[in-house]
């Protein structure tokens, strides 16, 4: 076994910090803590932190097994933030990342912390698929898949599925309106295309542009309904909205997902007769008739109010009337 580096002091991080700034730009999201008093945004940045302590808190609920030794992708993962969680949990990361500068960012992280576990590749998430990169536990996919064409979309969906071997954790924006159909193996998801860049944009202006995509000038935003279809369709047997812990976002139009890939159950005991394909298989409809409990409506509440201004004697006998035609 290599005996390990010694980590670098602050001392020695700081200079090298400067430099790569000075190189490719300041860290713009992920303040990562270094050691020796040295972050990468500083430590009063917030960066992006935020969304972390959920990530950490559904993966280490769902997994079938301990972070330690899990196998773990982490695609678009920009600055390293996520993946150097993972990694410092004792989880093998590979942290997959286009642009060059992240790319640079994330490897200056994992030096500087000697996260061996950590492997960082330049590489577009579009690529990514189980016979380049294995099979992983778990699968994180933060932040990008609002960012693709739907038909780079429904691929990644796709992908995921096949590299998860256990869960994946998807952040993403959804459509709050199915203003747009798009046909994907004879399925139609709704949602609406959002645009990422000006179509008379550069490729190198595109590659700039951080908080977009990387060269796709539109992309789509499912709805919520047709995101849950879609990982159910895709091959996920359970599909969880995180709310606890609660995920902290900057917009109403952004959720986290926790897709689970276990066992198909194909019978049920206690009730042999229930058609169970047809359960499991029901859509999630993009308008769906909201029915609430009597209690709830102003009718249901308006007949309660009679009915307790009613003498004790009367609600008996109309409850005796009642039962008797029940009979």
């Amino acid at each position: 076994m290599t005996p390990p580096r010694e980590r670098a002091d602050g001392e020695e991080l700081a200079p090298r910090r400067r430099e790569l700034i000075a190189r490719s730009g300041p860290w713009q999201h992920h303040n990562i803590d270094l050691g020796g008093g040295v972050y990468t945004m500083g430590d009063d940045a917030p960066g992006q932190q935020v969304r972390l302590p959920a990530i950490v808190q559904v993966a280490t609920d769902l997994l079938a097994a301990p972070l330690d030794g899990a196998r773990v992708l982490d695609l678009a993962a920009h600055e390293g933030l996520f993946a150097v969680e993972f990694a410092r949990r004792g989880a093998r990361v590979v942290a997959v990342e286009i642009r060059d500068e992240h790319v640079e960012k994330a490897e200056f992280a994992r030096d500087a912390l000697d996260l061996r576990d950590m492997e960082v590749r330049r590489d577009d998430v579009r690529n990514v698929t189980r016979e380049r990169y294995g099979e992983f536990d778990l699968v994180l996919c933060l932040g990008i898949l609002y960012h693709l064409d739907a038909r780079a979309a429904f691929a990644l969906v796709e992908q995921v599925t096949k590299l998860c071997r256990r869960l994946a954790i998807l952040d993403t924006h959804f459509s709050v309106d199915p203003a747009e159909s798009f046909l994907h193996r004879g399925v139609t998801y709704r949602g609406r295309s959002v645009w990422e860049h000006d179509p008379a944009s550069t490729a190198d202006e595109r590659a700039r542009a951080h908080g977009a995509s990387f060269d796709n000038p539109e992309s789509v935003w499912l709805t919520k309904p047709s995101l849950f279809n879609l990982l159910r369709n895709a091959g996920f047997t359970s599909v969880l909205e995180v709310r606890v812990p609660r995920p902290q976002f900057g917009a109403w139009d952004r959720t986290m997902l926790a897709a689970v890939k276990g066992t198909r159950q194909d019978s049920i005991m206690a009730a042999p007769r229930l058609e169970l394909d047809a359960a499991l298989e029901n859509d999630w409809p993009e308008h769906e008739r909201r029915r609430v409990s009597d209690a709830q409506t102003r009718r249901g509440r308006i007949r309660h109010l009679m009915a307790r201004a009613l003498p004790v004697s009367v609600r008996r006998a109309y409850r005796r009337r009642r039962l008797k035609t029940r009979r």
